[in-house]
């Protein structure tokens, strides 16, 4: 954690009357909507956009925008979808199928995720699942969906960059719920695999385009009655893909282990049975044991669970993640917070909702984050990049609201920026001394502060420029006499999971041109003419034992001597600067619950 090295600065505006006059505010809970003049900060402010000033009061923080964004809207009876870059183009679109208007589109992201353009794909009756892949290896992508009335897989061969399709029937009376493309045979040519509900066959077509032959269906099992979801991975870790299905009807999991260098046999595995009408599955590394575990979606028990294979005891343990999810609908995969395990997304079509659950890295515990509770019908869930900040956001499909929108769950917007309410001097007679902010900066983010005064409130004129370094001096920046004051302070991040925290700002004024010190204690005098000639002399006093800091800043705000720095006992000590170039200069000191100034001008 990068801290501002000044919070001695800071600690010293709970001390009393360090100067003869300033202003201070840490505290921006109360929101927006104050111009001013006013005469205290307190918690309010004039204006704002992309910070949190409430989530935790006394900081200031960039904002993660988690509102709904629609891809498209009334597509009727949205069930499912699938997110890849489409086009080719850098950023992520979207297929999808509505089951009741029959119709499957795709959806161009315009860039940045605000604008989507829909493509007719084609239509099907009652479709029900998507995939995409290359299937023909022609350099785009095509779609494979498989319908509920018809019990058909259709493959669309995208014929030029998606606006025109060619549909082929890759399987018929096969009453095909869930479809996945996979590689089985590691020849470099996207394969199908897929579960039919009545009859119980789980199996995979071996995809032969790219030499000229059709497809070759192969069985996995003809008993798995009520198949509804499947998925693949390399369950077993022998570098060859196999496959994991459930049953709806008889409330199984089946993992299908498939041969070294595949033979085309396959081992079957019961991984749990009594799971609570398992509707759809993810197979992934969600510990740090070296094995993939399942996630399941059961939409009957309303439970999002994890299925764990120990290598010792050669079982299947389950892990409830969430048994309060009504209708869980689907489960995905992914390190949304980019901790280095994988955490989960998913939808519950009774209860409305879309959430996430963040995995704390041992697959034991979890945190729900709610992104959605009235997405009417949530039925499918996926994720990708939308917006192009390099954090993978969540899509959903609701099938009774018919649409398909997405949400960002991280990445804090950037940049972000505050301005103060104008703050009222009363009498006028301000010479500007220093302005100090503390804050939490971790690396790749900034905090950048830029001040304004006027003699007249309605027009406070322009601002200063960037002001990066605390405590900094005013000499210069603002113009002494001026009766209101304002600042404007911008919060940055390139890093999307880190934002900058400010916690204080002060600004410091002397009516009368001279800054006193500790008031009532000459903590830090100038012993010396001011302007001096070449060297000058400081006392310094500290009432009590402690730590201090004695510098030299230029105006700046950069340090260009530190005189002392350490434990000292309490009392006065002289110390003698030289071999500055001329120039304006402010020396502070700093100690434990004080701080005093003094400015100095250096002649040739």
């Amino acid at each position: 954690m990068k801290m501002s090295i000044y919070v001695l600065c800071i600690l010293a505006l709970a001390a009393p009357a360090l100067w003869a006059n300033s202003a201070s505010q840490t505290d921006w809970s109360g929101g927006p909507g104050i111009p001013g003049p006013v005469t205290t900060w307190g918690n309010r402010f004039n204006v704002a956009t992309d910070l949190d000033w409430d989530t935790t009061p006394g900081q200031l923080k960039l904002v993660i925008d988690m509102g709904e964004n629609p891809i498209t809207t009334g597509f009727d009876g949205a069930a499912h979808l699938f997110v890849c870059d489409f086009d080719n183009d850098g950023d992520m679109d979207v297929v999808g199928v509505a089951r009741f208007e029959n119709s499957i589109s795709w959806w161009e992201n315009e860039g940045g995720g605000d604008s989507f353009t829909e493509h007719a794909i084609g239509s099907v009756l009652e479709p029900m699942f998507v995939a995409s892949a290359d299937l023909d290896r022609d350099g785009d992508r095509d779609v494979l969906v498989s319908g509920g009335t018809n019990d058909e897989i259709i493959f669309f061969e995208n014929r030029t960059g998606g606006t025109s399709w060619l549909s082929h029937i890759l399987e018929s009376d096969f009453d095909a719920r869930e479809i996945r493309c996979a590689d089985f045979d590691n020849d470099g040519d996207a394969d199908v695999v897929g579960v039919s509900y009545s009859t119980g066959d789980v199996a995979w077509w071996q995809n032969r385009l790219s030499s000229g032959l059709p497809w070759i269906k192969s069985y996995i099992d003809g008993s798995l009655i009520g198949a509804y979801a499947c998925n693949t991975a390399d369950i077993d870790n022998d570098n060859d893909l196999d496959v994991v299905a459930t049953s709806y009807s008889q409330d199984k999991i089946i993992l299908y282990r498939n041969d070294l260098n595949f033979t085309g046999s396959w081992i079957k595995e019961t991984v749990a049975t009594g799971v609570g009408g398992p509707v759809s599955i993810s197979a992934a590394p969600m510990d740090a044991d070296g094995y993939n575990e399942i996630a399941v979606a059961c939409y009957n028990a309303q439970r999002i669970a994890l299925y764990d294979y120990s290598d010792t005891s050669y079982q299947w343990t389950m892990r409830t993640i969430d048994a309060t999810l009504s209708g869980a609908s689907c489960v995905y995969t992914h390190d949304f917070d980019i901790d280095g395990d994988l955490d989960i997304a998913a939808s519950g079509e009774i209860a409305d909702d879309v959430v996430w659950y963040k995995n704390d890295g041992t697959a034991w515990n979890w945190t729900k984050y709610t992104i959605s509770s009235n997405f009417d019908g949530a039925s499918a869930v996926s994720a990708g990049d939308f917006d192009g900040d390099g954090v993978y956001d969540i899509a959903a499909t609701a099938m009774n609201g018919d649409k398909i929108s997405w949400w960002r769950i991280a990445g804090f917007s950037t940049p972000g920026v505050l301005e103060s309410s104008i703050f009222d001097t009363i009498d006028g007679l301000t010479y500007w001394q220093f302005f100090y902010w503390s804050l939490n900066q971790p690396g790749g983010t900034s905090i950048v502060f830029n001040l304004r005064s006027s003699d007249n409130a309605a027009d406070m004129g322009p601002w200063s420029g960037d002001l990066t370094v605390s405590p900094t001096s005013l000499i210069g920046v603002l113009s002494n006499g001026d009766r209101y004051v304002q600042y404007r302070v911008t919060l940055s991040t390139t890093q999307p999971y880190q934002t900058p925290a400010l916690w204080d700002v002060l600004i410091a004024w002397a009516p009368d041109g001279v800054s006193e010190g500790q008031e009532g204690t000459q903590a830090l005098v100038l012993l010396s003419d001011n302007p001096c000639a070449g060297a000058f002399t400081l006392r310094w006093t500290l009432q009590q034992a402690g730590n201090a800091t004695l510098s030299v800043y230029d105006m700046s705000g950069r340090i260009v001597r530190e005189i002392e720095n350490g434990w000292f006992d309490a009392g006065s000590r002289e110390a003698t600067v030289d071999g500055l170039p001329a120039g304006t200069y402010a020396c502070c000191l700093q100690g434990d619950g004080m701080l005093a100034m003094q400015r100095v001008v250096v002649l040739n």
